[in-house]
């Protein structure tokens, strides 16, 4: 694709995929079709993939290796593992994306910060430090983009999307070990919150989207990739500064049940609830929504998780979070629960596959760049392919790229972070 802006800024875009098993291969499939697509050297290149090449002989490294065994090795690259992806040619849960972008109009930095679950703010303060040594200021429009390491769990047999235990002693033990675990371990919830919040303090003229890394097959870890690096537990940025237009949007499909409730005891974090209308916070959330301990036991974890979120509301607008532990009576969340008054929110596919109606507004768009969560790709299931055709109507042959991750994220020039769970958020070039 090329088009030319009033100003007579020209800007190419290329994605490519590769469905390849062996690693090496994908890498070099995916960045042939992607300079033959673009016919030019890239500024940047951003490259997904799934999981599943971990445990394939040469794995990630492999993949990095096929990929600049084609590559101009002055170009930037960017990326990490994701739960899958959308793009023009279809929608994936294996396989590797690329997309790429060329325009002289644009100048790009970047940023790495690392053991972001020990010292998130110090994480922060190393992306950004390296990221401002290649600032150009000289174009009005900024976006950082980044990818974090996303939570981990510390056993395989808890993988499936969370931790479910009675055990009153194990909640109490597991609560308190999760601080160490984070700290000592790097397992665990992430703490990305707190990167992100660090990095819009010292870069307050960068809009940003987020996402976090996952390994959908097991949840145990999952990887960054910088140039030819193969990162863990690390922040990766990448800022770039243009005269071309972009929209940043999020929507969110949720139904709020009633009752409205109240948190009375939470952890500093704001992660962990103990105590809902001053009762013993699950029991007192069974009570709340008539669930009986046949029916949560008969239930899939992900279907509980992905299909009862607590929501909370903040600004006039709902954020949803995922109940990833319950420890007995206590429930614990990926991202922090801003406000003590919550509701249970429902989710259903047709409101979800509506929801990007919303994203989807902006007139004459270059391409677009999506980041959603694992759980609306889980939840959607086959209704994924409503939600390509609409995207394939919108951009109408022009590029689009969405990736699947375990949680997104939004900052737009003027307004406060937005962290979100269980959401889309778009970025969309255009005129």
């Amino acid at each position: 694709m090329q088009e030319t802006t009033k100003e007579k800024t020209e800007i190419k875009i290329s994605i490519s995929t590769s469905t390849s098993e062996k690693p090496k291969t994908a890498g070099k499939e995916v960045a042939e079709k992607l300079l033959k697509k673009i016919d030019s050297k890239p500024n940047i290149v951003f490259l997904f993939c799934t999981s599943h090449y971990e445990k394939i002989e040469g794995g990630f490294q492999d993949l990095l290796n096929g990929v600049w065994d084609v590559l101009p090795q002055d170009v930037i690259l960017i990326g990490g593992t994701v739960a899958g992806f959308i793009n023009n040619k279809g929608c994936y849960i294996k396989g590797v994306t690329a997309l790429a972008i060329s325009c002289p109009n644009m100048h790009i930095s970047i940023g790495c910060g690392h053991n972001t679950k020990r010292s998130p703010k110090k994480a922060a303060k190393q992306c950004v430090k390296s990221l401002k040594k290649d600032l150009s200021n000289k174009f009005k429009n900024k976006l950082l983009f980044s990818l974090i390491s996303g939570s981990e769990l510390t056993s395989e047999k808890q993988s499936g999307g969370g931790v479910l235990t009675t055990s009153h002693t194990t909640a109490r033990l597991i609560a308190m070990l999760l601080s160490f675990m984070q700290k000592i371990l790097q397992k665990g919830f992430d703490r990305n919150e707190q990167v992100l919040y660090e990095i819009v303090k010292k870069l307050p003229k960068f809009d940003i989207i987020y996402g976090a890394a996952i390994n959908a097959a097991t949840y145990m870890t999952n990887y960054q990739f910088l140039n030819k690096e193969v990162l863990t537990q690390s922040a990766v940025c990448a800022g770039i500064e243009t005269d071309i237009p972009f929209n940043l949007n999020y929507s969110i499909s949720s139904e709020l049940l009633e009752p409205e409730f109240e948190i009375t005891k939470i952890t500093k974090d704001r992660k962990i609830i103990k105590e809902i209308n001053n009762k013993p916070a699950f029991k007192e959330i069974q009570n709340l929504m008539g669930w009986d301990e046949e029916s949560l036991e008969n239930m899939k974890w992900l279907d509980f998780v992905n299909k009862h979120p607590l929501a909370f509301k903040k600004d006039n607008e709902v954020f949803l979070r995922p109940m990833m532990m319950i420890m007995a009576d206590y429930i614990g969340f990926i991202g922090p629960i801003e406000k003590n008054k919550a509701y249970i929110a429902k989710l259903n596919t047709l409101d979800i596959v509506k929801s990007f109606d919303k994203l989807l507004k902006i007139d004459d768009p270059y391409f677009g760049f999506f980041v959603s969560c694992i759980a609306q790709q889980a939840y959607l299931g086959i209704k994924v392919f409503e939600v390509h055709e609409k995207m394939q109507n919108y951009f109408n042959e022009k590029p689009f790229l969405l990736i699947y991750t375990a949680a997104e994220g939004i900052k737009k020039n003027g307004e406060d972070l937005a962290y979100l769970n269980e959401t889309t958020a778009s970025a969309i070039f255009h005129r």
